[in-house]
């Protein structure tokens, strides 16, 4: 079952209307283990000029047989309205993926509400992607929550979808090792597709750094 071609801070896939700080960069790995396969991410990202934000990574997946496949990302966010407490901030963003000698163009519009307290986060994505080995395109939907319930933990949930008989849901927690530096989480959650339904772990490492 494909991962879908819209990443936000791992592991989820509802994208946020927030970039990497001006002058900063971050990697992003994470690994997403399911019955018969699992996946390896990094996904290196820079601001740009400060309101945008690109990023250019990878996927490995390697499955029960032994055998794999890579997957190759590109995407540029732009940040249209800076989300602030108790406001709404909106971005947009354009990328590909490319699998094989085929890249999937998509586009993605990420809508995000602070809490005045900052400790809730909403996020709401509407977008397009290029169907895999079929005409026309896949409109994805998603709907993120990020909910603080320590100084550095939080809970993370979401649904994501591109039809009603492909989606993904995910809840679990997200903590900062080092404040807005370093952060790990994990996630468990259920992946349909068609008349298949399987569920998935994740586990993942961001790093924020000063660019060179």
């Amino acid at each position: 079952m494909a991962t879908e071609p819209v990443w936000a801070a791992r592991p989820l896939l509802t994208d946020d209307a927030r970039v990497v700080e001006p002058e900063h960069c971050q990697v992003e790995s994470w690994t997403v283990g399911q019955t018969l396969s699992r996946e390896l991410w990094a996904l290196p990202a820079c601001n740009v000029g400060g309101t945008l934000e690109l990023a250019l990574g990878g996927q490995r997946i390697r499955e029960s047989q032994a055998t794999g496949a890579s997957t190759g990302l590109t995407q540029a966010k732009k940040l249209l309205k800076e989300l602030q407490p108790g406001g709404v901030g909106l971005a947009f963003s354009v990328g590909a993926v490319f699998d094989r000698d085929r890249g999937l163009p998509y586009v993605n519009m990420p809508v995000s509400w602070m809490s005045a307290g900052e400790g809730t986060l909403l996020h709401l994505n509407v977008g397009a992607s290029a169907r895999p080995e079929r005409s026309g395109v896949d409109r994805t939907f998603g709907v993120g929550l990020e909910q603080q319930f320590t100084e550095s933990a939080w809970l993370i949930a979401e649904r994501y979808s591109t039809s009603p008989q492909q989606w993904q849901a995910q809840a679990g927690v997200r903590w900062w090792i080092v404040p807005n530096r370093l952060q790990v989480d994990a996630t468990s959650g259920r992946q349909h597709e068609g008349v298949l339904t399987g569920r998935f772990t994740s586990v993942g490492l961001r790093w924020i750094f000063k660019a060179p």
